[in-house]
């Protein structure tokens, strides 16, 4: 029989000639804000009792290379900080063995991510696993999956199970043994075969569906290998799903028959003093507050998580979006590294039935759209993810300035694009022009919003929210605006919030806040649900909320004020002093009321769901609630109709001045590392006197694409000329 020890406890952490003790998961750098060090750290591991039988050592995740071994005996290299990996120790082992391991999250040319926006935690962070099983067992080798892959499929009104097993070891006289039970746990059928029949089928009539969030129904199929004598060598659990999903262009997502709109978030895995090294502890509390969102669909961005989490994904019935970390910038040197973590990702993860789609490139296009073999690149990806699993669709992630006629558009099955019109550039306005345009332009293609979000910081308030000011309000009102637009179109099969939660991004320093990306409908911390969590549970949720936003504003002028109460219910009444007012609407109810000097109590109301918001009326504004000017801020000023006061640089700057600036120097390097430091060296010099406006408009006429040349110009009011 299979069993499962883990490791974790009783490490050695080694670094700067120090020795420390430590359990996993771990990363040394769980706070790192603003600066990340990058490097190789030493883990060591003492093996004091060893069991019988073969045994793999399973690593779930390590940042981002780890070079092990084992009594000096070298096991091997792995590249990818977020795929399981498994070394056979079976005969390097024995008692009083020591495990060493270098990691580094160093800038390696031939590994992807290299530059992205999230931080790169390092680290074990992770479970460590021995699996020790019989001679005869299910395969470690193909890629570090389980050697099962279990395919459900309909034939004719009846579906069928195909098993493919994939078996290491003598097999003389072993056969395999499957029981599928159903979730009562009850045999609902069996087959034994040949252990040289590595592919068999299971016909299982009309099973209950595994059918989304409305009824996740999970069957387990137990595979076993049985050796002559009746003892079982190995066996392996999978979740079965029985499921049909299918997209159209024009009608948008089908799940067994039914149409369905994915209501979609975004997930990072990390949180705040932890980084990437949770546990499932943590696992739990976040998929509670994703489906207390009314979400019923995931894009577990930008990389493989845990297995676990895919488990949970399985269980509460999340149709999830899966990817690989091909991000931000592309080079042919890690095309090596891509198809490999790929492979993992699919191999690994195969059985998941909340799987729909699997991700070969998020936002590839950012640093430059013609780099050389970049098509063909992902054109491969797309092959190879369709020969290892025909049942999936392929997808990608297109940046939001990548032309709607870019031949990129065709590769894979379905695609998302990710939009922030009215956060980074233009309004909120210009999301529905461009989904009509696209649509135009490409009717027949699968679109969804992969992304799509503003930053709020839960100190920042305001009466008139403005785009960029960090606000709750703001963000409030971008979703608002956005979740009209997706609702209105039915072709659009899916969209996906940037992003469930807050995320550590090392690149950032904006909002009163450093080291995080602050588009989270919940803060970093998990404490803090956001008002824009509310208006998505008010429009997805079937449980009954009411919720009055900008609790937090407190302080406010005393006069006329709005309140804001987001509510799935049909009517709802507002209550203060003797007076009531009652509205009838859909989701998000505004009420004008009059705030005194002190005190004011406003109490919400819709059968018996209430809540309250105290409101300190006081005789100007409070200006605590505003972001300073002094505090940095991506988008602040992007397309304002203010005048330009000349404290940011402009068009009429000289490119030498701008490219002294260290904010500028930041910017341009969080985006593409060291490479362009030769823009800031004194070759430059001659070419420092031309304006900024000059160096764009040649750009264009080099072929530099309307979108980025109008990003640039963007970017030049985001930078203080004091730095």
């Amino acid at each position: 029989m299979r069993k499962t020890i883990n490791i974790n406890k009783g490490w050695k952490l080694i670094k700067d000639g120090a020795r420390t003790d430590i359990d996993l998961p771990y990363t040394p750098d769980a706070d790192a804000a603003g600066a990340l060090e990058r490097g190789m750290t030493g883990y060591e591991k003492y093996l004091e009792a060893i069991p019988e039988g073969r045994v793999m050592l399973e690593f779930e995740g390590v940042n981002s290379v780890c070079e092990a071994q084992i009594n000096c005996i070298r096991l091997g290299t792995h590249k990818g900080g977020y795929s399981k990996f498994r070394y056979d120790i079976t005969e390097s082992i024995r008692h009083d063995s020591v495990l060493m391991l270098a990691v580094s999250n160093s800038r390696f040319e031939d590994v992807y991510p290299e530059t992205a926006d999230f931080t790169f935690y390092s680290g074990i962070y992770r479970n460590v696993n021995l699996i020790v099983t019989g001679d005869t067992r299910f395969s470690s080798d193909d890629y570090a999956s389980d050697g099962l892959y279990v395919t459900p499929f309909k034939s004719g009104a009846s579906w069928r199970l195909g098993i493919k097993a994939l078996i290491d070891g003598p097999s003389d006289g072993a056969v395999l043994r499957y029981t599928l039970k159903d979730a009562s746990g009850e045999t609902y059928r069996e087959l034994e075969c040949g252990i040289s029949q590595s592919e068999a089928y299971i016909d299982c009539g009309t099973p209950h569906l595994w059918n989304g969030r409305q009824n996740p129904y999970l069957y387990t199929l137990t595979a076993e290998i049985v050796l002559a004598d009746g003892s079982v060598s190995d066996n392996l659990d999978v979740n079965v799903g029985f499921r049909e999903f299918t997209i159209d262009s024009a009608e948008g997502a089908v799940l067994n028959g039914r149409k369905i709109k994915l209501r979609g978030l975004c997930r990072h895995q990390d949180r705040a003093g932890m980084g990437n090294a949770i546990t499932e502890k943590e696992h739990g509390e976040d998929m509670a507050i994703i489906l207390e969102s009314g979400a019923n669909a995931l894009r577990l961005a930008h990389y493989q998580q845990s297995s676990y989490f895919y488990d949970l994904c399985d269980k509460n019935g999340i149709l999830v979006w899966a990817e690989i970390p091909v991000i931000s910038e592309f080079s042919i040197k890690k095309q090596q590294n891509a198809k490999q973590q790929l492979l993992e990702l699919i191999k690994q993860n195969y059985n998941h039935p909340s799987i729909f789609c699997w991700g070969i490139e998020n936002e590839i296009t950012l640093a430059a759209r013609n780099k050389k073999g970049l098509e063909e690149s992902l054109r491969e990806l797309d092959s190879l993810a369709k020969a290892v699993d025909s049942t999936r669709y392929t997808t990608c992630a297109q940046v939001s300035m990548l032309e709607i006629s870019s031949s990129l558009n065709g590769i894979t099955d379905i695609l998302g694009y990710n939009h922030y019109f009215g956060w980074y550039s233009d309004t909120c306005e210009a999301f529905g022009k461009w989904l009509d345009a696209w649509h135009s332009f490409n009717s027949e293609k699968k679109l969804c919003i992969s992304e799509y979000g503003a930053d709020a910081v839960p100190v920042w308030h305001s009466e008139i929210p403005a785009q960029g000011d960090y606000t709750e309000e703001y963000q409030c009102v971008f979703h608002e605006k956005y979740l009209a637009e997706i609702n209105s179109r039915d072709w659009l099969w899916g969209s996906f919030v940037w992003n469930a939660f807050d995320f550590g991004s090392v690149i950032r320093k904006e909002g009163g806040t450093e080291g995080i990306n602050n588009k989270g409908l919940v803060t970093y911390d998990r404490k803090h649900k956001k008002d824009a969590f509310y208006f998505y549970k008010a429009s997805w949720s079937e449980e009954p909320v009411l919720h009055i936003c900008s609790k937090g504003f407190v302080n406010r002028k005393t006069g006329e004020s709005k309140i804001k109460v987001y509510s799935n219910q049909p009517e709802v009444t507002l209550a203060y002093g003797d007076k009531e007012i009652k509205q009838s609407g859909k989701t998000v109810f505004e009420f004008t009321v009059p705030v005194e000097q002190g005190e004011n109590t406003f109490t919400a109301k819709s059968g018996e769901l209430t809540d309250s918001i105290v409101i300190n009326g006081v005789p100007g504004e409070d200006k605590s609630y505003k972001l300073p000017p002094e505090m940095h801020s991506f988008v602040r000023d992007w397309h304002a109709a203010a005048q330009d006061d000349g404290s940011t640089f402009g068009l009429d700057d000289k490119l030498g001045d701008l490219l002294k600036n260290e904010e500028a120097q930041m910017l341009v390097r969080s985006r593409f590392g060291n490479r362009l430091d030769l823009l800031f060296s004194p070759l430059t010099k001659p070419v420092g006197q031309i304006k900024v406006g000059t160096a764009i408009k040649l750009a264009r006429r080099a072929g530099l694409p309307e979108s980025y040349a109008s990003l640039a110009e963007g970017y030049l009011k985001t930078i203080s000329k004091k730095k």
